[in-house]
């Protein structure tokens, strides 16, 4: 065991030859330990392995968020474009300081007050009648699955026809005159019927009733008080160069009220609903109040 001690420290180089030198296997040890210290093993770089490994990392990490950042850019394309064209396709009106008359696509009419302003998309207006208001405006609605009115306060949803929405300033009003619609503030839900009213007041809607047929603002309007139907319709045949007659019909109710005096379908309405009567159009300028009655059996 000595021995084998003695000859490691001498392979270590821990003592000189001279010790072992006598020794009758010292010139095979000494011919191992020459050969054996030529010997070289590899030398082994931790860092530059660390480094290649890091490397390789970084490269399929780089590949992975490129094609990530590829997918995303495609999409935030698609986006802009979807949003450029949502955007090139919004319509808005605005009355300036004169009351003006309009159809949207749909052929709905709106009467917009003066200073009033509204926006819609027309790309989207088939399937999302939508309508954001500014100011006061009146919509005589037609058929279609939906329809609203949004504005800063509150929004209406139509289930008839014709009203009106008054959200200029401060103040939120909203008139049914025909058929029915929902209004839904931010603490309110409520469905108006024709002739009634709806005001916004202190966040709580407060129910009116409505005896007008059409709002009074609408366009121009003339004031008549207990007039004969007779002399209206004169006044009405030099305003738009038309022929109205009531086929003998014996009328002796007064009207009191506003008749517009540049919309003659709408002059026209208000009288034949006022008076129970039914308007049929003969002529491009030619029109006759009948009675309902008759008016059915023709």
């Amino acid at each position: 065991m000595e021995d084998n001690n003695r000859w490691a420290k001498w392979f270590n180089n821990e003592i000189p030859d001279d010790a072992v030198k006598g020794e009758a296997d010292f010139e095979t040890f000494a011919k191992i330990k020459k050969y054996s210290s030529q010997l070289q093993s590899p030398e082994f770089d931790e860092r530059a392995l660390f480094q290649k490994i890091e490397n390789q990392t970084f490269s399929k990490t780089e590949k992975s968020k490129f094609w990530g950042l590829k997918i995303a850019a495609v999409f935030i394309v698609l986006i802009g474009i979807g949003a450029l064209v949502i955007f090139a396709n919004s319509t808005t009106i605005a009355s300036g300081t004169e009351a003006m008359v309009f159809q949207l696509p749909d052929n709905s009419e709106v009467q917009l007050s003066p200073n009033s302003k509204v926006e819609y998309n027309t790309l989207l207006w088939k399937y999302n009648r939508d309508i954001k208001l500014e100011g006061k405006a009146y919509f005589d609605v037609a058929h279609g699955r939906n329809f609203s009115v949004e504005t800063n306060t509150a929004k209406v949803e139509v289930l008839g026809t014709r009203f009106e929405v008054d959200a200029s300033s401060e103040k939120f009003q909203v008139t049914c005159f025909e058929g029915k619609i929902r209004v839904t503030s931010t603490e309110n839900k409520q469905i108006l019927q024709a002739n009634q009213s709806l005001l916004l007041k202190n966040s709580k809607l407060i129910s009116r009733e409505n005896l007008n047929l059409y709002p009074t603002w609408i366009l121009k309007n003339k004031a008549f008080e207990k007039a004969d139907f007779s002399d209206i319709l004169k006044e009405l045949e030099k305003v738009y160069n038309v022929s109205l007659s009531t086929e003998n019909l014996n009328i002796q109710k007064r009207f009191t009220g506003e008749l517009p005096l540049n919309r003659l379908e709408v002059a026209l309405k208000i009288l034949s609903e006022t008076y129970g009567l039914k308007i049929e159009k003969r002529s491009e300028n030619s029109f006759i109040f009948v009675e309902y009655a008759k008016a059915n059996q023709s």
